[in-house]
């Protein structure tokens, strides 16, 4: 989970609302929320499912070992949480 509270359930969930609505739309009935089903929707909630996913297993996408073997992820990700904490505000 995120500090969000963002989890994968909830991104399911949520994505399957969405699909409903879409599949109501098909079969005639008018859209219960106003909004119509959008492809890029469902493409940017599979990136934030794959981030979750990553979170939770540890472990990159299907190239991540193109990229890079252990030592160079791990150095990357410390350099990531370098720049991160760098703009961090600070605590009082």
């Amino acid at each position: 989970m995120t500090p969000s509270a963002t989890n994968l359930l909830g991104l399911v969930k949520h994505l399957a609302g969405i699909e409903l609505e879409y599949l109501g739309v098909c079969v005639g009935r008018p859209p219960a929320f106003g909004g119509l089903w959008d492809e890029d929707e469902t493409s940017q909630h599979a990136g934030h499912a794959d981030i979750l996913r990553e979170m939770i297993d540890g472990r990159g996408g299907s190239d991540h070992a193109d990229v890079g073997d252990a030592q160079w992820w791990s150095d990357h990700v410390a350099r990531v949480q370098r720049a991160a904490d760098a703009h961090r505000p600070a605590t009082s």
